[in-house]
């Protein structure tokens, strides 16, 4: 058996192990490309004769081979037999190594789904593991770091066990992790965390864009606390969580002038109140300080063209008396449509003012819409079909300024 580690059967026992571990058998041929001289020589010892020049390819009969070690005294009966006492044993299939990591795999994902409490966090959690969508991001990631990947998915879980709570990303994501930043829109555990939060409250549809999916964020209390996140008003007051009158905001009244509040300011507030029976929200800045100079007691939201979370925790802090209405007014295009709809679906008492058939063709503007734009319309559904089929026909849009102060002047005459 000796015999067998001569220099001549290297190559002759690499093609073998080839062959083991791609089906768990040797069968077929062992083909050696480039047959070296000692190589021949060796072959011939166990009956293998070849009439070809040294350095051409050859291929040996595995069938031939088998036959050969039955012949002989040896404790060998075939290839198999010959590779594996050749490597002592530690030979492994491919077979073998894929099914040996899948069991591994899955003593990992039953760990880990072991440690969680049973809920939809849970249900979240064995669906990133588990089905095919996720899968590559679970491949991935277990294949590089399994420790790393296992106190990610144990973070995502009391993530959404925590919601909903009132919060900004950076400091919820901090107190989950000790990193503000773990939970970044760039970064893919946004992604993950917003996925979860859909299937936890029962989200349906695909939000790809980042505004809609903040709105989203912020029905669990989660909002992005920047410079941006703010909005501007003008004729409110406001009262502290004691009831305290806001200092702030009764100088900004009295004065008439406007204000600039972020979302940690308006958390502040317990209530915010007006004392015109009129208020009108406005999607665009520019029209906003026109109505401000041309009614000035009146009192004025304006949303600069996005809902961010402030404009919703302005709207849901506002108290109302029974004589008082809210309007709101936007843009007759695709875009100030679906902020339209929005709020109303989120605070039935605002009314939308302006948004027919008639103003637009009066003031209708030479911009026009872009297909992506109009197909936004066919999922509109609280809006005169009249206003939807003229969009469609012209596929311009009209903007607010042409029409917002004579139909302000309207309803503060009723």
């Amino acid at each position: 058996m000796k015999f067998f580690k001569n220099k001549g059967f290297v190559r002759f026992f690499e093609k073998m192990e080839v062959k083991y571990k791609r089906t768990g058998k040797i069968s077929g041929f062992i083909c050696l490309e480039s047959l070296k001289d000692y190589e021949a020589k060796d072959l011939e010892e166990i009956g293998l004769y070849f009439h070809r020049e040294i350095g051409e390819n050859v291929k040996i009969s595995v069938k031939q081979l088998n036959s050969y070690f039955e012949k002989t005294n040896l404790d060998i009966n075939s290839c198999e037999e010959l590779l594996l006492w050749f490597n002592k044993g530690n030979i492994i299939t491919n077979k073998e190594k894929t099914d040996k990591k899948l069991e591994n795999e899955k003593i990992f994902i039953t760990d880990i789904l072991a440690s969680l409490s049973e809920g939809k966090e849970k249900e979240f959690i064995g669906m990133l593991l588990y089905e095919k969508e996720y899968r590559h991001l679970f491949k991935k990631r277990y294949n590089t770091d399994k420790l790393l990947l296992k106190k990610d998915l144990l973070y995502l879980y009391e993530a959404l066990k925590k919601l909903p709570k009132e919060t900004s990303i950076t400091l919820f994501s901090s107190e989950i992790t000790k990193d503000p930043h773990y939970f970044d829109e760039k970064n893919q555990f946004f992604q993950l965390l917003f996925e979860g939060i859909k299937y936890k409250f029962q989200i349906q549809g695909d939000i790809l864009d980042i505004h809609s999916r903040y709105e989203i964020l912020s029905e669990t209390g989660l909002y992005k606390e920047d410079i941006l996140n703010n909005i501007s008003f003008y004729g409110f007051l406001g009262e502290d969580e004691i009831g305290n009158d806001i200092r702030i905001l009764r100088i900004y009244y009295e004065e008439k002038d406007y204000g600039i509040y972020s979302i940690a300011q308006i958390n502040r507030c317990k209530n915010l109140f007006s004392e015109s029976n009129n208020i009108f929200i406005l999607e665009n800045p520019s029209t906003y300080h026109q109505c401000i100079e041309e009614f000035p007691n009146e009192a004025f939201i304006c949303t600069a063209g996005n809902l961010n979370f402030s404009a919703y925790r302005f709207l849901d802090r506002l108290k109302l008396e029974e004589n008082q209405r809210v309007f709101y007014l936007g843009d007759i295009d695709p875009e100030g449509m679906i902020i339209a709809e929005k709020l109303k679906n989120r605070y039935s008492y605002i009314e939308i003012v302006g948004m027919n058939q008639e103003i637009y063709e009066k003031n209708i503007s030479d911009r026009e819409l872009s297909e992506k734009s109009l197909k936004k319309l066919d999922k509109l559904y609280s809006f005169d079909e009249n206003l939807i089929e003229a969009i469609k026909k012209y596929r311009k849009a009209c903007y607010q300024e042409k029409f917002t102060l004579d139909c302000i002047k309207n309803m503060c005459k009723k």
